[in-house]
């Protein structure tokens, strides 16, 4: 099957299962990017790039009224990107940590884009979920369930969409700024030392919004960390 069609069927699947009432916690980027690392032949690649962009988000709480990230297709971009431009470069090239930069940020992008649209669709639907209660009240339960798939599978239908509409400039994107770009023409995984103060600017600007400390600092630790684990590349 092809890569994308693959990629964008796995984030409608995953969406799905994060905003109803499955619930497996299958679209935790963790999961989900091994999960799409195996569906495009290389878990490892795909695992990698689902635990960074876990790191990530690891405090993140889903709180209701309060935009959230939108993860599950986020995890899927941003490991398919990985994957897919890393084996087209050769899978051992030293551009990997160039790629895994790119392929994150990109998935950035897609949660950003999804949290903008569910704050409006929260908005939107509450009418009509409110109308699914009435229902169920009333023993109209054939009615009530029958909004309800309706609603779900808007979410689904999302999920497909932006990772379709995301992935395929997206990979042109990553392929440029980590090939053909000259940011780190020699640089691995290793050789990234720009990454470590750009974690570090984002622990501070969270510490100046929330004022806590322990955790940003560590999860910066962390990300940065991972990166030098890897080294001359995955």
């Amino acid at each position: 099957m092809d890569p994308l069609l693959t990629a964008s069927l796995l984030g409608g699947a995953l969406s799905f299962e994060y905003r109803t009432s499955i619930r497996l916690y299958l679209s935790a980027p963790l999961v989900s990017g091994l999960i799409t690392g195996l569906f495009l032949g290389s878990p490892a690649h795909g695992l990698a790039a689902g635990l960074l962009m876990q790191l990530l988000f690891i405090g993140s709480v889903r709180l209701r009224g309060r935009p959230e990230p939108d993860l599950p297709p986020a995890g899927v971009i941003a490991s398919a990107a990985f994957v897919i431009v890393s084996r087209e470069s050769g899978g051992t090239t030293p551009m990997n940590g160039l790629i895994m930069f790119w392929s994150l940020l990109l998935g950035l992008v897609a949660a950003a884009a999804g949290s903008i649209f569910y704050t409006q669709w929260e908005r939107f639907a509450s009418r009509p979920a409110g109308r699914g209660l009435d229902l169920a009240r009333q023993g109209r339960t054939r009615a009530s369930s029958a909004l309800h798939i309706v609603l779900s599978l808007v979410h689904l239908t999302w999920g497909f969409l932006i990772v379709l509409v995301v992935l395929p400039p997206g990979l042109a994107a990553v392929r440029f700024l980590s090939t053909r770009l000259e940011v780190m023409s020699a640089g691995s995984m290793g050789s990234f030392p720009f990454l470590i103060p750009l974690v570090a600017a984002g622990a501070l600007l969270k510490l100046l919004r929330d004022r806590t400390r322990l955790f940003w600092f560590g999860a910066g630790f962390l990300i940065a960390t991972v990166f030098f684990v890897f080294g001359g590349g995955i």
